[in-house]
């Protein structure tokens, strides 16, 4: 699942860095418009633009289906390492594989409990490494820090094109705004993977020992009638 998130996060960073290029490009063209009048020496009259400006709706809805997709496997990874942590240490993460889950989806109680369980993730991992953790666990609060920063921009984006863009300077603003919410999910499809790395191998570990232990209260095999008789 990790080689999964990994292989659509890249495809997904990539073109994101694409729609934050486009965005700002825009922005500067606003930003002509507005005080000269002119689009002249911009480039936004060439076909180049005009072809741009033709795929950028495919273009977002395949970010967006990238979004979905890289969402679905972050939650699967999640799900499958509550449930390895909890069988392994019953009390070290404190929330159960489908609360985890519910926790970044609820408002309000998403504010504080993804940190909690990703906190406990980590730990867990650095347990079975026999390895410290700061106090301070950085990368669940800088996870959550981006998105909630990626959420506030793509809903004041969403709001503001559904109202429609007044003039110039509010179309700057505008792609300014959708700039900021393409380099916060950047940073956190960085992030994500950061944390991923971090803790698989404690969870190699864990799942080491899992499987040792059902292996060990396995039943024995009956002996090979045909080994016993040579016995």
């Amino acid at each position: 699942m990790r080689r999964a998130f990994t292989a659509t996060a890249w495809v997904s960073a990539v073109l994101l860095v694409l729609s934050t290029l486009f965005y700002l490009y825009i922005a500067f063209v606003s930003y002509v418009l507005e005080h000269t009048g002119s689009n002249a020496h911009t480039g936004a009259d060439s076909p180049v633009f005009g072809l741009l400006m033709g795929v950028a709706g495919p273009f977002d809805l395949v970010v967006a289906a990238l979004a979905v997709l890289n969402t679905a496997f972050f939650f699967y990874w999640l799900f499958l390492s509550v449930g390895l942590a909890r069988s392994v240490e019953p009390a070290s993460v404190r929330y159960p594989p489908w609360t985890a889950l519910l926790g970044f989806v609820v408002p309000i109680v998403n504010l504080w409990m993804p940190i909690y369980t990703l906190v406990d993730l980590d730990d867990f991992a650095a347990r079975q490494e026999a390895r410290s953790t700061a106090r301070f666990s950085l990368l669940p609060s800088a996870m959550m820090l981006c998105c909630v920063v990626a959420l506030i921009a793509s809903n004041r984006t969403s709001q503001a094109s559904n109202a429609g863009v007044a003039d110039f300077a509010a179309g700057q603003s505008l792609m300014q705004l959708a700039s900021v919410g393409a380099i916060a999910n950047i940073l956190l499809l960085m992030l994500v993977q950061a944390f991923m790395h971090r803790t698989a191998p404690g969870q190699d570990i864990a799942l080491a020992k899992l499987a040792a232990a059902e292996a060990a209260n396995q039943p024995a095999s009956l002996p090979i009638i045909g080994q016993s008789q040579n016995g």
